[in-house]
């Protein structure tokens, strides 16, 4: 194997492009699996070698880089999502912070982490967080959501050509999905289990607080602080706003900016969110609303006969949203359009969602049913709400994606995530193949199009949001 590092640089872009042939990629993992790693490589290193531990436990390997190892000869390979180079007039990147599983048998994907039995979770594989953050102060002031955010943050900004340094950074603006923050359970376990044994739960809590508390002065770190270490980390000194609400607030950070730009508000925007599902603090607020999906695993479409339910996954999906006249004036060669977002809030009595996404689809136009657009179905699997969801896209014969199957529910995060999956297929020109083998996602052959993505909320909010794909004279 050449080590030079023009080689490894060459098989690197293919590897990104879903080029690689398996002892290219064999090739690879030697390499990072050694100790002569270029320190320019070395923030891809845990990639690599985390390829490498999973086979030696005799899994199915799937990476956090989502679906660029498909080794059948009847499906084409599709480009990894962390490497994203440019888009839109969505100019963006997006990383995948989990493993998933991609192929023929998806209850054997690796959810199962006994922490947390008997719920599941799509856990975090090991990454080198210091590549983005390279403050080890930074990385000891932040719980887990916040570092996979500000991880995925600054590959987006990279890979859309604002790199450290780049003065256009001070220019973009910023837009960030964001829960209600991690809980120090520690600090409340101990103040419960004094108050079982023989105290004022009142009195306690004065004792314990003053020297457990966080900075912030609160039991659970506040939703802006993932934006404001995004701006301090990566020097985006322009605007900033947190939206909150779970689905909700993803697809409000997506439609905020579409719609700033679509009005000269702004030219170019960071927008995103991240979820830490290994919390204990998290799974217990969404089970307390009946909303977790139990072992044994069930792909999405397949959890409706055991009452539903969502699986947890930890992500960061962030997109650099960009005017499509400003994009041109830097180069930067777009992956697809946003066409149209739409956004609902039904009251959930029976069908009143499903009339409200059918409603947006007709909205958002597309041409449902065409087997030239591809619907990538945020559905969480909570019912009723995913089953009113597939009875709409049946009735309109849509090609139907569940990404949640392999990557989890990632709840802020869901819905910047879809945009970013619907924005490599427009750009690769093909759709996904089937996530399961419930019989509802059906292969399909063809170029798309667009590409609809919806978000119906778990227990509220419904969105839709239209990409199309970019013609050769948009591209100019």
């Amino acid at each position: 194997m050449d080590n030079s590092k023009k080689n490894i640089d060459d098989l690197l872009e293919k590897y990104w492009s879903g080029e690689t042939s398996i002892r290219e990629e064999n090739d690879l993992k030697t390499y990072f699996s050694g100790k002569r790693v270029a320190d320019h490589h070395k923030q891809f290193a845990p990639l690599f070698t985390f390829f490498s531990e999973e086979a030696s436990l005799k899994e199915i390997d799937v990476s956090d880089q989502v679906m660029q190892k498909i080794n059948t000869s009847d499906r084409p390979k599709i480009i990894p999502i962390s490497n994203w180079r440019k888009i839109i007039s969505i100019a963006a990147s997006l990383l995948l912070l989990r493993r998933m599983l991609w192929g023929s048998d998806v209850s054997r994907a690796a959810v199962v982490d006994a922490r947390f039995a008997p719920y599941l979770v799509h856990p975090l594989p090991a990454l080198d967080m210091s590549a983005q953050i390279p403050k080890k102060s930074d990385l000891r002031q932040m719980e887990g959501w916040q570092r996979i955010g500000v991880y995925a943050a600054g590959l987006a900004l990279d890979d859309a050509g604002l790199g450290r340094g780049s003065p256009l950074r001070a220019e973009t603006d910023l837009i960030v999905a964001a829960g209600s923050g991690e809980r120090d359970t520690s600090v409340d376990a101990r103040i419960l289990e004094a108050a079982m044994q023989d105290g004022d739960p009142a009195m306690l809590a004065k004792e314990v607080l003053p020297a457990a508390l966080r900075p912030t002065l609160f039991l659970a770190q506040l939703s802006n602080l993932l934006a404001g270490n995004i701006s301090i980390v990566h020097n985006l000194t322009a605007s900033s706003r947190t939206y909150m609400g779970e689905e909700m607030a993803g697809l409000s950070c997506i439609e905020d900016a579409w719609k700033r730009i679509a009005a000269g508000q702004a030219e170019i925007i960071l927008a995103g969110g991240a979820l830490n599902a290994e919390r204990e603090d998290l799974l217990l607020g969404f089970e307390l609303g009946c909303n977790l999906h139990m072992q044994p695993f069930a792909s999405l479409w397949n959890r409706s006969e055991t009452g539903g339910g969502f699986v947890p996954g930890s992500a960061g999906a962030f997109l650099v949203l960009e005017a499509a006249s400003h994009a041109r004036a830097r180069a930067a060669k777009p992956y697809a359009r946003i066409a149209s977002v739409g956004s609902d809030r039904s009251n959930r009595m029976p069908l009143a969602a499903a009339s409200v996404l059918d409603g947006l689809i007709a909205r958002a136009g597309g041409g449902l049913p065409s087997p030239s657009t591809l619907v990538l179905s945020g559905a969480s699997g909570v019912e009723p709400i995913t089953g009113e969801e597939l009875g709409v896209l049946r009735a309109r014969g849509a090609v139907v994606r569940g990404y949640g199957s392999v990557l989890g529910h990632t709840v802020e995060a869901h819905l910047p995530l879809g945009v970013a999956l619907g924005a490599m297929a427009l750009k690769r020109g093909m759709c996904f193949p089937p996530f399961d083998e419930s019989g509802v996602e059906l292969p399909v052959e063809g170029v798309p199009e667009d590409v609809l993505v919806t978000s119906m909320g778990h227990w509220r909010g419904e969105g839709l949001v239209r990409l199309a794909r970019i013609t050769g004279e948009e591209a100019r």
